[in-house]
């Protein structure tokens, strides 16, 4: 395996344009670098960029190399040295290194489909919450509150808090603190769409909590108070 192989399956390409200068949406798309947009054109998916306006694309040595007026080799050292990635241009990588680089490239592409995933999920959720906040909502005052609106009452603010500061304005360090301490929330809330999906079913059990979804409410509150101080 080449410095070139081990760099783009080392380096996130999303990353590297974001380092670089390039402001990257949640989808995955920004303003093209390489002619006059005034819409993102320029997408990345898979390990490439791509401008469907232009035509420019390659993969994060191709994408470096442009940005910073370098030639193939000179890109690989510029990432070499700004990622820490440790290769020695002009020695062979030992086969451990190569697949040391290669699992933790590996997990890196599991976890941001993980991320995606969850972002959806938790997108779906938010959007049921706004609809039974609206559905279930007492007609009269003394009505009894149906369980599904006072889930709705209950978690919809805190779900739109996670979107915000994890999915939209989080950092890596907080999108993996969120994995760590409430996957298995996600995995709750996603089993319960799926059976409002299949069953089309309301108003399923009882009290404020009716799916049996644990909320990790010390995740946002921890997280809350951070930004706070």
């Amino acid at each position: 395996m080449t410095a070139f192989d081990i760099v783009k399956g080392s380096v996130d390409i999303v990353d590297a344009a974001e380092r670089y200068g390039i402001e990257v949406n949640r989808h995955k798309k920004a303003l093209c670098p390489f002619h006059d947009d005034h819409n993102p054109s320029l997408s990345f998916k898979g390990g490439r960029f791509t401008c469907f306006a232009c035509g420019a694309s390659g993969d994060v040595i191709d994408l470096v190399g442009r940005l910073e007026n370098l030639l193939p080799l000179e890109a690989v050292k510029e990432l070499n040295q700004a990622y820490r990635l440790s290769i020695d241009i002009d020695k062979p990588t030992p086969s451990r290194e190569v697949q040391r680089r290669k699992r933790l490239q590996e997990q890196k592409k599991a976890f941001a489909r993980w991320e995606t995933w969850a972002g959806n999920t938790l997108s779906s959720y938010f959007r049921q919450l706004r609809e039974w906040r609206k559905a279930y909502a007492p007609r009269y005052p003394g009505a009894a509150l149906h369980p599904l609106f006072v889930e709705a009452l209950t978690k919809q603010d805190y779900i739109e808090y996670i979107l915000d500061t994890v999915f939209i304005e989080g950092d890596m360090s907080e999108k993996a603190a969120f994995y760590k301490e409430c996957r298995e929330m996600v995995e709750q809330i996603a089993l319960r769409m799926e059976k409002e999906r299949a069953a089309n079913v309301r108003g399923i059990g009882t009290g404020d909590n009716p799916s049996g979804i644990v909320f990790p409410f010390e995740f946002a509150a921890a997280r809350y108070a951070e930004k706070a101080a």
